[in-house]
């Protein structure tokens, strides 16, 4: 029938090719039918990819860990620089920078950290607390002012630290904010009279002290070369904002492990809020509590009390050992020589009269 077939009457819509078989129809007479093969990865090849994404990422987590902690150092940094304006600001008001605490010589006492409130945009605080006419202890029974007392303050926060927001909850003295900055005390609490170079008889060789304001002219060799604030990490018990007693923390027994606690010693707790630097800046050493220190690799940093931030490096020249034992050179009632004295001491004593190189 003129070569007519039934097959040439499908409408293009029924010639339907299936993927999964051949088209026998564009095979050339005289070839092999060759079926294409679906090949995938091998178990081999599999490991080796893994392994390489394995080795890419050990690579970059340490670089992107550092990175992070820079930028937590970065905000500690300005953190201290917040508080170094404001004692500035402090001092602008009221011609002195602020004492450590005020109150009995043990403590506690309203501290260097709840004067500053106002100059830290935290006057409705200050105020609340009613610094001007209420004890610390007489706002430790009261549960309004306990609760202000819990408020967590960035600016008295290192980013890089670990600690909590509130010391202890469960005891009164303790349920504070903490704070990773202390005020700078001088190299020792309890040896060198000030009684030297200008008959200067405050009780602090430092900047703060208990019931004694420093102003700018007080130090003698010069606010550049004198430090202000520091840092103590959570695992050297840090400190609280509120307030503090002397510079022997009596949160804990100092003979013993500082996490096995009494009651007792729990209820008459006293955080020191400020430093010395017979004790090397180190989160390992035993007098830490009472020093310097931070969780920055190598050292940590400190306000001058030219409101300039200094990193200053763990070995730095000072004349202590590991666990603070300098008592050959700092004990008794004397003017400190400059065999005397480390680089370190120098930084935290303002009138010592000895001149400070490059640190």
């Amino acid at each position: 029938m003129n070569g007519f077939s039934l097959m040439d009457c499908r409408s293009p819509q029924s010639i339907v090719t299936r993927p999964d078989r051949p088209d026998r129809s564009r095979q050339i007479p005289g070839t092999a039918l060759v079926t294409p093969v679906r090949r995938g990865f091998t178990l081999i090849e599999l490991l080796v990819v893994i392994a390489i994404i394995a080795v890419l990422i050990a690579l970059l987590l340490p670089a992107v860990q550092q990175a992070r902690e820079a930028a937590r150092r970065s905000q500690c940094k300005n953190h201290l620089k917040q508080i170094a304006l404001a004692m500035h600001n402090y001092h602008e008001v009221f011609g002195q920078f602020p004492p450590s605490m005020v109150g009995t010589a043990n403590g506690p006492g309203w501290g260097w950290g709840a004067f500053i409130l106002p100059q830290i945009d935290q006057a409705a605080l200050f105020e609340g607390l009613n610094i001007n006419s209420t004890t610390l202890t007489g706002a430790f029974g009261n549960a309004t002012l306990q609760g202000l007392l819990r408020t967590s303050l960035a600016t008295f926060r290192c980013p890089s630290d670990v600690a909590p927001k509130v010391a202890n909850p469960a005891v009164a003295r303790s349920n504070i904010g903490v704070a990773n900055y202390v005020g700078v005390f001088g190299p020792r609490a309890a040896s060198w009279t000030v009684v030297n170079l200008i008959g200067d008889s405050h009780a602090a060789m430092g900047v703060m002290g208990p019931n004694t304001s420093i102003d700018i002219p007080m130090i003698r060799d010069g606010a550049s070369n004198q430090f202000l604030v520091g840092e103590r990490s959570w695992t050297c018990m840090a400190s609280v904002w509120a307030g503090g007693g002397t510079t022997v923390p009596k949160f804990y027994n100092p003979t013993a492990d500082p996490t096995a606690n009494t009651a007792a010693e729990e209820a008459n707790a006293v955080w020191s809020n400020v430093g010395e630097t017979m004790y090397p800046i180190s989160q390992d050493t035993s007098g830490c509590r009472r020093g310097f220190s931070s969780p920055h690799t190598g050292g940590a940093q400190f306000a001058m009390a030219d409101g300039s931030i200094r990193f200053i490096s763990a070995n730095i020249n000072s004349v202590c050992n590991s666990t603070g034992n300098c008592t050959s050179q700092l004990q008794g009632a004397k003017t400190p020589s400059a065999t005397d004295i480390g680089v370190y001491q120098r930084l935290s004593h303002r009138l010592d009269g000895h001149p400070v190189s490059d640190f």
